[in-house]
């Protein structure tokens, strides 16, 4: 397994220069990034994570045995969360500079054993972060995210993101400070531990309730295709069902407000358009089309504008290898997805996106079927 997954993280190094100069110019997914993110004031989610793997990982984090516990099981008075991704450059280049941070923490008397740092890998399975521990060992504990339970919770920020959480005083977390991006500089990382630690979490918690209310609308993927275009892939994912599609609409369900109904030869076909951010700091955030019948079997994948490396759009072949796993198969199937046989070269993480949203698109199909749109 390991030697392509290897390869594949030598390649982003290669990479990373090349994107921090291009992705000031290049069209990413256009988005505001940071609209919409935790940030200080902010109330955390008490998520759980699986039982680390080291006796001593659940000895530095305080945790008793168990398969799994929550955030705020951990025993510290100021908790740095990473968000990150084993395929992301910026991580990467990040990783020396988060270990020399952890050191520090150990070495400051008033820190050591109140400061606990964890790194939790969206999208990715516990080998992977084995493998990116190979490379480099990192100084905290890492934590899988394979089906970006987490990274969603959080707002699906791009990587790295760090939250600088603390006890709320009342059972919950709340986040004292928040950095997105790469911060090269492990004095100013244990600055912004050192400030947050000493950081009275009720007045930020007090000053973050006379914030308005963000606007949420601002941090909505905007598609990067004219709306021609897009109709022109629904149509085409809706053929794949053997004929020409009629009477096209879009569907006004809650929750799902990018599901288009067609008629295929007098069956009901549908269209579903994703747009997925991605946890990477220097790729494009994900838009495509997964279709299927009434019956929940699934029809073609039709990209709308996804990039790998390179700034090259996938290949008429690599379309075709995402359609020869997902064509004719359930919603109902399960996906596993093995980055050594599964991923498009060059593009792993986008290829994870995909996988995952297959695996979750039996959430779409139910609703359909609550609505008498589909059979079960």
């Amino acid at each position: 397994m390991n030697k392509h997954l290897r390869q594949h993280i030598k390649t982003l190094a290669v990479v990373a220069v090349f994107a921090a100069l291009m992705s000031s110019f290049q069209l990413r997914g256009i988005s505001n990034d940071a609209a919409g993110l935790l940030m200080s004031g902010d109330a955390m989610w008490n998520f759980h994570l699986p039982a680390p793997q080291r006796i001593a990982d659940r000895y530095y984090l305080g945790l008793s045995a168990g398969e799994e516990f929550n955030l705020a099981d951990i025993k510290a008075e100021l908790l740095i969360v990473e968000i990150l991704s084993v395929y992301c450059s910026s991580c990467q280049s990040m990783k020396p500079y988060m270990n020399e941070f952890a050191e520090k923490i150990e070495r400051d008397p008033q820190m050591r054993g109140k400061v606990k740092i964890i790194g939790v890998g969206a999208g990715n399975a516990q080998s992977e972060l084995d493998m990116y521990n190979k490379a480099e060992q990192v100084q905290f504990p890492l934590f899988p995210d394979p089906e970006f339970y987490v990274y969603e919770l959080v707002k699906e920020p791009r990587t790295p993101f760090l939250l600088f959480v603390k006890p709320d005083g009342e059972g919950g977390l709340a986040v004292a400070a928040s950095h997105l991006g790469t911060l090269k500089d492990a004095d100013a990382l244990y600055e912004k531990a050192r400030s947050a630690f000493n950081s009275d979490i009720s007045l930020i918690v007090a000053a973050a309730a006379k914030r308005k209310d963000p606007d949420t609308a601002s941090r909505d993927l905007v598609l990067p295709v004219t709306e021609d275009d897009l109709w022109e892939k629904i149509r085409r994912s809706m053929a794949s069902a053997g004929g020409v599609p009629t009477d096209i609409m879009k569907l006004d369900i809650e929750g799902e407000d990018t599901l288009y109904m067609g008629f295929v030869n007098d069956e009901k076909v549908f269209a579903k358009l994703v747009s997925r951010r991605i946890p990477c700091n220097d790729c494009h955030h994900n838009f495509f089309i997964i279709g299927f019948n009434d019956k929940g079997v699934f029809l073609d994948f039709v990209p709308v504008y996804i990039i790998k490396i390179g700034y090259k759009q996938w290949s008429d072949t690599e379309v075709k290898t995402i359609n020869q796993r997902f064509f004719g198969k359930s919603v109902n199937d399960a996906f596993p997805f093995d980055p050594e046989v599964d991923a498009i070269t060059s593009a792993t993480v986008s290829t994870r996106l995909v996988y995952d949203t297959y695996n979750k698109a039996h959430l779409a199909f139910e609703k359909l079927v609550e609505r008498g749109y589909a059979e079960k």
